[in-house]
């Protein structure tokens, strides 16, 4: 074995002897030219079709009686030679890889030669090597043959290239952008199909002459429902993991894509030692020789960036997915922000104007035309809207001991080193006893500290309380419902292990999810707008949930919540913004209904109907109307209140109550249409998402029901609603992934949700895999 960038096998023997960069040779007609000259003692079997069609007593003058007629040798493989072969059939070029150990005593690698060829052939994608036929030499030579590709390797452009001037197939860096996005495409369909290909390098992605990009070379390739711990693929790209001979996931294609990456930034290998032993201690320990000064004033950081996060030693801060590289690589293509790279103010300012140049300068006439009107009208708009001004409470810890305003709920806080930590294991609350009024942003840095397990840096809000005590209505009605318990809203920033960004009720109904990728020993800055009717979570400026009551979720407190120990709270600002001047007409009517007040709010809501006959504003009325009535469980009431809502937005979010009714009755099918009705492109995305929300609700309550009674029957049914209609969409991956699990398809969850950890991890187990649950998940959770 040597430390060239050449292939190499689990059964090679994996120390580096000389780690000196050797380009491997590549599948090229332009190779194949230069050793036309090269005599081969290789036939391959079969028969041209004209000697067919001669047995058969067609006329061919110079009929070709051979199909295949080798011309020369292209150059070596992971496990064979590949040929340059001209199809005499079809009149045309192409490759032959020939198996060259063919024996008895080696039936196990000619058994993986086979496979590589059927993997291949399987992977019918744009960016993978079309697989045309396998077969036998008369050598008794196991091949099979394939496209062969005029052009050169990306390792041939990288070799030819310099800082200076790089070679044409990458002399821009939206060239490379391209390039990647096209192997990123077929990794991610090769995973999709089960597949690793373990040997992503620069010399296994071939380049055509007309802008075709192929990967090539799956001599490697394991399934990955099979895969099992070893050692293959070339030392300089391979994943830290595999040097370690631990069980290979998709998360080692990443890395090894971004190893790529690096290179044909940098034109350089990510690691590199002189003393093979060095070599292998970086390998294993996935540490990278970072970029030079020079390096980065000559790359574009953001795409640096990319290339780094899937460089991270640690699988589980790579991207959890080749979707989710490519998602970056295209965001970064169209000039959008990407995960990986924190931009700076003045970066964000530049790509904005970047994109809206041309639009801007010819629009600043109108603007200054339009200042003008909207300075007549700021004043007006003064009295609608309040600014959030200075924080009202500002809590850094800098004593030694929490402050007579905060009050421990549950578990335990500690002051150190200025900040607040948690102390217990399971849940720990700190609730602050300042009641806020009106719209509230709460800002704070949250940390998980390193060596700790990844988990809550949350919030609580908790509307106050009602300051009015049980009283009879004027008609003999109650005065004060039950109060729900969705007034309390639970905003969680790295739950499940830090892969989920929550906001959900009290009684644990979703209203809005996003994945996350949480990092200990990472300060997040997490702020938390509630205005009016609306919650919002954002970690480092950027919006990660959202949601919409029905009704205003302002005033009231808020606690903080963290999840087992080690959890960081500093910086605590709070901002408030009042009551605004003018309010709505239903203003009157939702603060009954904060305070349970139904039959009062009722009466409000009449008047706003009476008042604004026709308007968007009475038909909000007639909706929460009914919605008084359906949260005091008059459902009946409720949908005669609701009749002359016939269309539109408001018709809509009836039609979710509609689907909780049907849901409880059992009418599977009314769901399905309903659902599917709420889903349409037509819809507000905010309205797909509640539609979506509220079947992961369904489909958790069938799920949780399930492992108590065994009825799978149904689970089944609103299984196939998903897979049908709205797979691709991340709001139903968890509740997705909970109901395989309880169908007993480990196998399924594996493949689709590998980010929902505390889920494959379960997945691992019932397939009798611990072991792989630590090498996947290397969390101390999960340990």
């Amino acid at each position: 074995m040597t430390g060239d960038n050449r292939t190499i096998s689990s059964a090679e023997k994996t120390v580096v002897e000389d780690p000196r960069v050797e380009r491997s040779r590549t599948i090229s007609s332009g190779r194949a030219r230069a050793r036309m000259g090269v005599q081969e003692s290789l036939s391959l079997y079969g028969q041209s079709l004209e000697a067919i069609l001669a047995g058969y007593g067609f006329s061919f003058p110079n009929r070709d009686e051979v199909r295949f007629e080798v011309e020369g040798n292209l150059g070596s493989g992971a496990n064979g030679e590949v040929y340059a072969v001209i199809d005499r059939s079809l009149k045309r070029p192409v490759a032959a890889k020939v198996f060259t150990r063919c024996s008895p005593d080696n039936s196990e690698e000619v058994a993986q030669f086979v496979d590589e060829a059927r993997i291949t052939a399987s992977l019918q994608h744009p960016n993978v090597l079309p697989v045309y036929d396998l077969a036998l030499s008369k050598e008794g030579r196991v091949y099979f043959t394939m496209k062969r590709i005029d052009g050169r390797s990306l390792g041939d452009a990288i070799n030819r290239s310099t800082s200076a001037a790089r070679s044409e197939p990458i002399a821009t860096f939206n060239a490379v952008v391209g390039i990647f996005k096209d192997v990123a495409n077929a990794l991610s369909y090769a995973h999709h199909r089960g597949v690793l290909h373990l040997d992503v390098k620069p010399d296994n992605i071939m380049l055509g002459s007309f802008g075709e990009t192929l990967l090539v070379d799956w001599g490697s390739a394991l399934r990955i429902d099979a895969a099992k711990p070893g050692s293959s693929g070339t030392p300089l790209f391979m994943s830290p993991e595999q040097a370690r001979r631990e069980v290979s996931d998709p998360r080692c294609d990443v890395y090894a894509l971004g190893a790529t990456l690096f290179t044909a930034l940098t034109l350089r290998c990510p690691t590199w030692a002189d003393d093979s032993e060095e070599f292998w201690r970086k390998k294993r320990a996935g540490t990278i020789d970072p970029p030079t000064q020079e390096e980065r004033a000559r790359i574009p950081p953001a795409l640096l960036d990319i290339a780094l996060k899937a460089l991270a030693p640690s699988r589980t801060d790579r991207y959890s997915d080749m979707r989710s590289l490519l998602t970056d690589l295209e965001s970064y293509q169209a000039g959008l922000a990407v995960s990986a790279h924190r931009e700076t103010v003045f970066q964000r300012l530049r790509r904005w104007h970047r994109k809206r140049a041309p639009v801007l300068w010819s629009s600043v006439a109108a603007v200054a035309a339009i200042l003008a009107l909207g300075t007549l009208l700021y004043g007006e708009k003064l009295k609608e809207v309040a600014t959030w001004g200075n924080p009202v409470v500002v809590e850094d810890f800098s004593a030694p001991a929490l402050g007579p305003h905060w009050k421990t709920e549950s578990g335990a806080f500690a002051v150190r080193d200025g900040r607040l930590v948690s102390e217990t294991t399971l849940e720990n609350v700190l609730a602050h006893e300042r009641v806020f009024q009106g719209d509230v942003a709460i800002e704070y840095d949250a940390e998980m500290l390193a060596g700790t397990n990844a988990g809550d840096c949350s919030l609580m809000w908790r509307r106050g309380p009602a300051d009015i005590g049980k009283a009879a209505g004027a008609r003999g009605q109650p005065l004060i419902a039950p109060r729900e318990a969705g007034d309390s809203y639970y905003i969680q920033f790295g739950g499940a292990a830090g892969t989920t960004n929550t906001i959900k009720t009290e009684k644990g109904r979703i209203l809005s999810t996003s994945t996350f990728e949480g990092r200990t020993g990472v300060v997040y800055r997490v702020r938390i707008e509630i205005v009016d009717t609306r919650i919002s979570l954002m970690i480092d400026g950027r919006t990660v949930c959202e949601c919409i009551e029905p009704f205003p979720v302002t005033g009231g407190t808020f606690s903080l919540y963290a999840y087992d120990v080690g959890k960081c709270f500093d910086r605590i600002r709070v901002f408030t913004q009042g009551v605004p001047r003018k309010i709505p007409p239903t203003a009157i009517g939702d603060a009954y209904v904060r305070d349970g007040l139904y039959p009062l709010a009722i009466e409000r809501y009449a008047d706003v109907v009476r008042s604004f006959p026709g308007q968007d504003i009475a038909d909000e009325a007639i909706y929460k109307t009914g919605l008084c009535q359906w949260r005091s469980g008059d459902h009946a009431a409720a949908m005669i209140s609701w009749r002359p809502l016939a269309a539109g937005d408001w018709a809509d979010l009836v039609r979710l109550h509609e689907l909780e009714d049907q849901f409880e009755a059992e009418q599977d099918q009314q769901v399905r249409e309903g659902l599917l009705h709420l889903i349409t492109k037509d819809r507000r995305e905010d309205l797909r998402s509640r539609a979506i929300l509220l079947w992961a609700d369904f489909t958790s309550r069938l799920t949780a029901k399930a492992r108590i009674t065994g009825g799978l029957e149904r689970l089944e049914v609103y299984l196939d609603m998903h897979d049908r209609s709205f797979a691709q969409r991340p709001e139903g991956d968890r509740a997705a992934a909970g109901a395989l699990l309880v169908l007993r398809r480990p196998g399924e969850v594996l493949e689709r949700y590998p980010e929902q950890v505390q889920v494959a991890v379960q997945a691992l187990i019932h397939l009798g895999r611990p072991e792989e649950a630590l090498v996947r998940y290397p969390t101390p959770l999960v340990k």
